[in-house]
């Protein structure tokens, strides 16, 4: 009896034991669909920390404790599902697939995670994959074409340039547009600062170089997802910067993995750039006047000489500006040599080349993960000269200290920077020097290499070798493209920092606590010269321009997860934000180089020296309220209580509100489980956001002290040694508020034939009130203009969005998806006596805001005109007995016109992905109809000869018109001033020199005739990928290879007569549809290989 007692004491304490320890379990996770393995998906045991994923086969192991009973499986597009162990060691899950992720987890405002199915306003986010498929320099590009409602311009294709981004159009008149960026829950600068002098404000953008935008910054690699918050309601809990949208960034984290080791991922792309579209110039005439041939040495900047099919090269040797000697016609007896044109326009670029290599290395256990990322790219652009760098560090991670508290950091540090090339109205500018050179002059002088030959630009003197010649100085009136690419140069040097810190701690099931604190540093240091002798600035100029940025954003919310009953969940939040913002700039311009080409700020003979400090804060106080009824009925409401110190003290909190539902109709009982309907969802929001008033414009301030006559250089302070300062021009207002906006939306969400087909319409309608306007005032006031809210302008449009599964096998998937969008913008109201309020441009083509008309209208000069639009024909032979010679020519009129938006009239992108087993083949199509820009490069060319158009000089034509009243020779007009009309114009005149030259080119005609509609229809991405099958690699150390060929912008159609109309003069700036002069866009080819181990 003793030996079975004992027996069974010891068979219970071993029983105890086995069941006291850990059990093995392992599996494999697919897809009830087809069959495919889920490689990345979540496997939790239920109640603990306990995690792993499955490998790229889909398989999975992970230790259970003892006591656990189910396991928590996840994957995105798919049920979650949770799984009985009931003592099992092999558990395989086939995993159903749920309607279109509207199970799917969406990071919204603050990082607040919802169901998309939840959701009361219209979302889209763009994956990882998009945005490295095809690798873009800046990550904004890479969301154009791919979201409804949201438009992108690249500046240009050089280098480092900068892009613009809208979200369902322009909300302000005079202030920011774009949207706000966050990153991992802290708002990021995106803002593009412009050199030169302080003093030219925005005209600094017409010239110069292209600068970037600083989220050109961010590192693609890095990036999760990016979820596009386009209505008030989506962006409301940001309050007074929220009018704008907002872009979520959410980058990688690490993850659990099977073995605790992780994951290292290698990829490396090289792309080749070449410009993919170039104004179409003349060939046939060379440089000079009225027929007659005129060489450098005259200065002569027109290319309306004589035809060069009958000029001949002397062979002389002393012409310095040519080796082949002087032009001399078909009949001189020194002609030897037939000429030949030169082709400067397209020997003059370059293909450009771009390596990106990056290394990540990611990880985790139950209780803790890691991320790291190193990536530097490099490019050459296809301007000679000009380059672009960046590396980025990342470093983030998480940690359990406790089973209620998990601390978690990242830091993110970027260097980057380049050199970077004159551009635009500038008599440096690239693309100015290159496109007037006539065909007789030769820019690389003979050599095969120009940008590295200083012969071919300069003389031995140290001097310039252009097409103008030289001013009695020896400087040049344009500059030699090569000359401008070595001897004009700027550089920035960026270093940022972006990073956070934080903790969660979990006060009780349900309650939860969070803190994270995190900034945003950039120091931006720039060095740019202009060498003595250049076109832009003969005495030679030196520039020292600093930008620094510090962000710091502080955010403390309390979360409550409960339920009032079995059928109705709610989720409650309150939180805090501090948030605190100051930008510096110190700007020195030395002017007058002493001893040439010593670019030292002791080399100078004056100096404008300007500082700007800019420094605010805001404080808030927030709360969501999550309520859903059985998952049919979800209703959010959330309110900001926000004060600002760039408002008025004790009239400066504000509380911006939200309001959102969404009705699940295939929740219901009798629609659940449909197999055509697969969901249905009908949502509605209401919100009222912000934009901030800008600093200081509750007070008027002092300015630096300057003087000029529009003569001289002027007088400006520090003078004599003495400082000097005035009123500012701008009277601050007291009463100052934000820019509000008012926004509501609708839309429904379908879903069908067991989730194949999707569509999603959206209605919207923003209207923005008290916008902030500078004012005129009486002089006698002693100011020039005051601040105040004095304006108001609506967007009203819809998106659509569709989805269609073609083809949907295990081997086989065939995915089509189209967006579409139309934003209607109208400026209600500008203040009393303001007509309008100038955005960009130049004289005679201006991007304005004017009441009754689509903000970013462009306005120009216009030829006169009948009341029925016609355009008048002047028909008079004589003036004052003398012959009139503009006979039978339009004539040009003392008004301006509308010419239309700069906005399109609608854009769509139509994507599809065909995959094959390891094949995958991508393409995004990209639409735009509508809008119009001013082609002033083309205006230009035709004054000076140089437009493909002007090579019909010489011959006959009749003007489309109607041929003016006359009686008594003199025109006949109408009660309201037009001239009346009377039958067409049957006149044939001359189009020659003198039309080019007068009314019929850039500089003395109207611009109406140089603006241009803006239609494309461009092939932005294709993509073909191959992945080693799995099989090949079993056994080794390798877990995956993908091999990948892609292209951007490999085909345009479009009527545009210039360059690539997507390009703006003045980059990321509300002045958008300039084209003068601007660096041509680019067609990329891409090749790369990822690894993982």
């Amino acid at each position: 009896m003793k030996k079975l007692t004992l027996l069974m004491a010891f068979l219970h304490a071993f029983a105890f034991t086995m069941l006291s320890q850990e059990v093995q379990v392992k599996g494999r996770v697919t897809s009830a669909e087809d069959g495919s393995a889920l490689p990345g998906a979540s496997v939790v045991v239920k109640g603990t920390n306990t995690a792993t994923v499955t490998d790229p086969e889909g398989n999975y192991s992970i230790r259970v404790p003892a006591g656990a009973t189910t396991l928590v499986v996840s994957f995105i597009g798919m049920k979650t599902q949770e799984v009985e162990i009931a003592g099992q060691t092999t558990i395989n899950i086939a995993m159903q697939p749920e309607v279109i992720g509207m199970e799917e987890v969406v990071v919204t405002a603050l990082g607040i995670s919802k169901e998309r199915k939840t959701i009361g306003y219209a979302v889209q986010d763009v994956k990882s994959e998009d945005l490295t498929r095809v690798p873009n320099l800046n990550m904004i590009n890479s969301l154009n074409g791919r979201v409804a409602g949201l438009q992108v311009t690249s500046a240009s294709g050089v280098a480092g340039s900068s892009s613009y981004i809208t979200i369902r159009g322009a909300n302000s008149i005079t202030g920011n547009n774009q949207p706000l960026f966050v990153v991992d829950g802290i708002p990021i600068d995106n803002s593009m600062n412009a050199s030169g002098n302080p003093d030219n404000g925005s005209n600094n953008l017409l010239e110069g170089v292209a600068y970037s935008n600083r989220a050109i910054d961010l590192n693609p690699e890095d990036i999760e997802s990016v979820t596009v918050l386009k209505g008030g309601a989506a962006s409301a809990l940001y309050g007074i910067r929220a009018a704008n949208g907002v872009i979520i960034i959410t980058t990688k984290k690490g993850k659990a993995s099977k073995e605790g080791f992780g994951t290292i991922d290698v990829s490396s792309s090289v792309a080749f750039d070449q410009v993919n579209k170039l104004p179409e110039l003349q060939n046939k005439f060379v440089q000079g006047q009225g027929g007659k041939y005129l060489g450098p040495e005259t200065r002569n900047r027109y290319s309306w000489g004589p035809k060069a099919d009958t000029m001949y090269w002397d062979g002389s040797t002393n012409n310095k500006y040519d080796k082949h000697g002087f032009l001399v016609g078909a009949s001189d007896p020194n002609a030897k040599i037939k000429f030949t044109p030169y082709d400067n326009l397209n020997n003059f670029f370059q293909t450009g080349i771009t390596y990106n290599n990056s290394v990540s290395f990611s990880g985790g256990n139950e209780n803790s993960s890691f991320y790291a990322n190193l990536t530097n790219l490099s490019t050459t652009g296809i301007v000679p000269k000009n380059t672009f760098d960046k590396t980025s560090i990342k470093i983030s991670g998480e940690t359990k200290v406790s089973q209620k508290i998990t601390i978690e950091g990242s830091a993110n540090y970027i260097k980057s920077g380049g050199n970077r090339i004159q551009q635009g109205s500038n008599l440096s500018g690239v693309m100015l020097g290159l496109l007037r050179t006539p065909i007789s002059f030769d820019n690389s002088n003979g050599y095969s290499d120009p940008a590295n030959t200083p012969e071919a630009y300069m003389f031995p003197d140290g001097t310039p070798r252009s097409y103008r010649g030289q001013l009695p100085d020896g400087s040049a009136i344009y500059d030699n493209p090569y000359w401008t690419v070595n001897k004009n140069k700027f550089k920035d040097d960026v270093d940022r920092l972006i990073g956070y810190v934080g903790f969660k701690y979990n006060i009780v099931q349900g309650v939860n606590i969070s803190y994270k604190l995190g900034t945003d540093y950039t120091s931006d240091k720039r060095f740019g010269y202009f060498a003595k002798y250049s076109g832009a600035n003969g005495a030679g100029q030196i520039q020292k321009d600093n930008h620094n940025t510090h962000i710091i954003n502080s955010d403390l919310i309390l979360t409550i997860t409960s339920k009032i009953s079995d059928d109705i969940n709610y989720n409650l939040l309150v939180g805090n934000n501090l948030y605190q913002e100051k930008y510096e700039q110190s700007y020195i311009e030395g002017n007058g180089i002493a001893q040439v080409d010593f670019y030292h700020l002791s080399n100078v003979s004056s100096y404008v020296i300007r500082q700007n400090i800019q420094k605010f804060r805001t404080a808030a106080l927030y709360a969501n309220a999550d309520f859903s009824y059985k998952s049919f009925l979800n209703l959010t409401l959330t309110g900001r209580e926000e004060w600002s110190t760039t408002l008025p003290k004790g009239n400066n909190a504000f509380f911006f509100p939200s309001a959102s539902m969404s009705i699940v109709f295939t929740e219901l009982e009798g629609l659940k489980n449909n197999p055509t309907l697969s969901f249905a969802k009908l949502r509605a929001s209401i919100a009222k956001t912000a934009n901030d008033a800008p600093v200081y414009y509750t007070s008027s301030t002092y300015a630096q002290a300057n003087y000029g006559d529009g003569w001289t250089a002027g007088i400006s302070f520090p003078y004599l040694g003495l400082t000097g300062y005035s009123w500012g021009n701008t009277a601050g207002n007291p009463n100052l508020k934000p820019e509000f906006t008012q926004s509501i939306e609708g839309g429904i969400d379908v879903r069908l034939i067991k989730n194949r087909v999707g569509f999603s319409f959206t209605y919207f309608r923003n209207k923005s009130t008290d916008l902030i306007l500078t004012v005129p005032v009486a002089a006698s006031s002693g100011y020039v203009e005051v601040a105040m809210n004095a304006a108001s302008m609506e967007n009203k449009g819809v998106e659509i969005t569709a989805d269609v599964d073609i083809i949907k096998s295990q081997d086989l998937r065939w995915n089509l998806g189209v967006n579409y969008s139309k934003i209607n913008n109208k400026v209600l109201s500008l203040a009393e006596g303001v007509e309008n309020v100038f955005l960009g441009g130049f004289e005679g083509a201006q991007v304005r805001a004017v009441k009754g008309y689509s903000y970013g209208s462009l306005f120009g000069t216009v030829f006169v005109k009948d009341a029925k639009g016609n355009i008048v024909i002047d028909s008079r032979p004589t003036v004052n007995g003398e012959p009139n010679e503009n006979y039978g020519y339009p004539m040009m009129s003392d008004k301006e016109e509308a010419f239309g938006s700069t906005l399109p009239d609608w854009t769509a992108g139509i994507n599809t992905t065909l995959s094959f087993r390891g094949f995958s083949l991508y393409a995004l199509l990209d639409i735009r109809q509508g809008g119009v820009m001013w082609n002033g490069t083309r205006g230009a060319l035709v004054s000076y000869g140089m437009a493909k158009e002007t090579e019909d000089r010489g011959t006959q034509t009749i003007f489309k018109g109607k041929l003016a009243k006359l009686e008594g020779g003199e025109f006949v007009y109408d009660g309201n001033g037009n001239i009346i009309t009377e039958g067409d114009n049957n006149i044939q005149v001359v189009k020659g020199e003198s039309w080019y030259n007068g009314l019929g080119g850039g500089f003395a005609g109207p611009s109406e005739q140089f603006t241009e509609k803006i239609n494309w229809i461009r092939l932005r991405e294709v993509s073909v990928s191959y992945s080693i099958p799995q099989s090949l690699l079993k056994g080794s150390f390798v877990k995956g290879i993908t091999l990948t060929a892609s292209g951007k912008n490999l085909w345009l159609k479009t009527s545009y007569k210039g360059i690539d109309p997507e390009t703006n003069l003045m980059g990321a700036y509300n002045a958008q549809g300039i084209d003068y002069f601007n660096m041509p866009n680019t067609r990329s080819y891409v090749f790369g290989v990822k690894f993982s181990f």
